[in-house]
């Protein structure tokens, strides 16, 4: 019986098996080291061979627990003029598939150079360029403003740096307060605030928790200051009545809980009631409840 089995074995035509091919960058999702260990050796590696590797693992680039926990491999790829030109290359292909968060993890990274390292001009000019690409649905929002170019990019790039909207808040105040006061009237800072929030209540607690030292300031930065606390304030006035009380109640909460001892841009029992009486109303009826203070 088995005799028969080889002899029909025998008589048939043998056909090799296939080859398995391992491709380790269909595992770079599944193994990030293989991400990790590309951006270590950005600068030895061949051009194809490092395009591929970022194409397939750009998820893992950007997502938020990677770069916290490889924070110094990261940042050093994201300066390198070879990493920046292939990533601009997948940007420009991928734009509209990334992600919000995606998109707030990488001008986390154009920001912290921009910020804390800006010291190489080559560099700087080609982050730039990738934060236009990331950003180019909300770059246009800010056009016909007057403002500068440059200013334009600052404030988009700081604005969608971070989740956290109080703290992007503060971030473009800063943008604000350093640029132009020509150009930094307090309408075109209202204009600024309308076109990159939709939340009025971290744009009040990101302006009143902001206090500077007017010590330290220009005459210049110390004009836009004030012109920062005014333009908040207009807003908040022309809020409906119920809008402005909730407001007033989650900062009043916020305050009391997370920044009990962190001093205040102005006393909200203070401000003219000339010039802001739905806000002096408002801030009457809120004392009234006795919830929580205000000052």
């Amino acid at each position: 019986m088995l005799e028969k089995f080889f002899q029909e074995v025998k008589s048939k035509p043998y056909i090799p098996p296939k080859e398995l091919v391992f491709d380790p960058l269909k595992n770079v999702t599944t193994n990030p080291q293989i991400l990790l260990d590309t951006l270590a050796n950005v600068s030895k590696l061949e051009t194809q061979r490092l395009y591929d590797v970022i194409m397939s693992g750009y998820p893992v680039l950007l997502d938020k627990e990677f770069i916290d926990t490889n924070a110094v491999v990261v940042a050093r790829a994201f300066v390198d003029e070879k990493f920046i030109g292939i990533f601009s290359q997948i940007l420009m292909s991928k734009v509209n598939e990334f992600t919000y968060d995606q998109k707030i993890n990488c001008n986390r990274l154009i920001y912290e150079y921009i910020i804390y390292k800006n010291n190489n001009k080559q560099t700087m000019s080609k982050l730039y360029a990738l934060a236009r690409i990331l950003n180019q649905d909300k770059i246009p929002s800010l056009y016909g403003y007057g403002f500068e170019d440059q200013t334009i990019m600052d404030l988009v790039i700081s604005r969608y740096s971070t989740q956290d909207e109080i703290l992007a808040m503060k971030r473009v105040n800063c943008v604000i307060i350093n640029s132009d006061p020509d150009a930094m009237s307090e309408q075109n800072i209202i204009n600024i605030y309308e076109k990159l929030f939709d939340r009025l209540t971290p744009m009040f607690e990101g302006i009143m928790f902001d206090v500077w030292n007017k010590d330290n300031m220009r005459p210049a930065q110390e004009e836009i200051y004030g012109r920062i606390t005014l333009a908040i304030l207009t807003i908040l006035e022309n809020a409906p009545h119920e809008a402005i009380m909730a407001v007033l109640t989650n900062f009043a909460q916020n305050r009391q809980l997370l920044h009990q001892d962190k001093p205040l841009r102005i006393n909200l029992k203070a401000i003219a009631v000339s010039d802001y009486q739905r806000i002096v109303y408002a801030v009457q009826m809120f004392e009234r409840q006795d919830k929580f203070a205000l000052v």
